[in-house]
Order: C-alpha cells, then structure tokens, then sequence
C-alpha cells in the first residue's frame, strides 16, 4: 500500500533561497516542454498587437525558459 501511495505522488517544486529546487530530478520531457511553451509565448508575442500583451508573452517565455533551466539543475546559456 506505502508503494502505491508514494507511486501517485505528483512532482512539486519547492523555492529554497530564491530559487526552484525540485526534489525529485526532471525529466527531459518536463524540460523540452517548458521550452515548447517558452517558444509558444514568444509566437504569440509576435503576433501580439498590443505592446503590453507582447510585453506580458515575452515575460511569460521568461518564465517557462527559467524553469526549463531549472529542471535541467541550473542555468545555461540560450543558443542564439
């Protein structure tokens, strides 16, 4: 019964000192995700009419590149 219950726990993220910490590793899936999501938010900015909701996806694929940098232990330079 103790495996089954720790079998359906769902991943949780923790902030320790500022920043993400995921006690459980990420796997690459979660990673490239979060980095389809970022690359969604930044289309959507293109096609945003108004600066402020270009501002607000811009801001958003921050975000999601943030975590994707996370999941993966760190922070690493995007490729240009």
């Amino acid at each position: 019964m103790a495996e089954l219950a720790r079998a359906t726990i769902a991943k949780v993220s923790v902030v320790v000192g500022g920043s993400l910490y995921y006690p459980d590793a990420m796997s690459e899936q979660d990673v490239a995700r979060f980095r389809a999501q970022a690359d969604e938010c930044r289309q959507l900015a293109e096609r945003a009419v108004n600066p402020l909701d270009k501002e607000a996806w811009l801001r958003l694929a921050g975000e999601w590149i943030k975590l994707a940098q996370n999941a993966e232990g760190g922070p690493r330079k995007e490729k240009e």
